[in-house]
């Protein structure tokens, strides 16, 4: 049910159930919701998106021990916020301490190996959706999908060239995309590939994005 629409009955005082999400029986003094799920001691068990960039940068491209939340928004280019939400699941998850003053900075509780072991369950797929094109900017992008595993392997390209693009800069390029159709397949991604990309090939920045959708 919209939320406008439950707001409508709530106000009017109709009963109405909704199940698993809400009981409003104004009649019996009855108005009852779910408690947020806090398995884990987190305020969900969803990894936020930076908090993922946070683990694999740090993993794969280049130690962030000490850093600050400022450090990271500045890194990733994204707002305080988002960081600030992604650093408190990450310590809820006892993944991560934090030092200092008015100022803290994040102290990795494991090593790489156990680290990675620790966060895999809680990893998720980094395309948001698939779309397709006709009109690529001319711009670089991250080669993805099998295209990106051919520059690794023997493996034969796609017939479709695929890139991997953060949703921000779709947006910003303002890239007309189709569901079905175009000559090329683009990837768009919760946050910027980019970041963990360490081979440029024709021009082009090469990227994997692994089979279980973890990048």
């Amino acid at each position: 049910m919209a939320a406008y629409n439950v707001q409508r009955l709530v106000r009017h005082r109709v009963n109405f159930i909704i199940p698993q999400k809400q009981m409003f029986i104004p009649d019996l003094l009855i108005d009852l919701k779910p408690h947020k799920n806090n398995i884990g001691g987190g305020e969900e068990t969803q990894i936020p998106a930076i908090a993922q960039c946070i683990i694999l940068y740090h993993l794969e491209v280049k130690s962030l021990e000490g850093k600050g939340t400022y450090d990271i928004a500045d890194l990733f280019n994204v707002s305080y916020a988002n960081v600030n939400r992604a650093v408190r699941w990450l310590k809820d998850k006892e993944v991560i301490a934090l030092s200092g003053g008015k100022t803290k900075s994040m102290i990795f509780q494991f090593k790489k190996r156990e680290l990675w072991d620790r966060m895999l369950p809680f990893l998720a797929n980094p395309i948001e959706r698939i779309v397709y094109t006709d009109s690529l900017p001319d711009e670089v992008f991250c080669i993805s999908g099998v295209n990106a595993l051919s520059e690794y392997s023997m493996l034969n390209k796609g017939k479709n060239d695929t890139y991997a693009i953060a949703k921000e800069e779709v947006r910003r390029l303002q890239i007309r995309t189709d569901k079905e159709y175009g000559e090329t397949r683009i990837e768009i991604w919760r946050y910027n590939p980019c970041f963990f990309s360490k081979k440029r090939h024709c021009g082009q920045i090469v990227f994997i994005s692994g089979h279980e959708g973890y990048g």
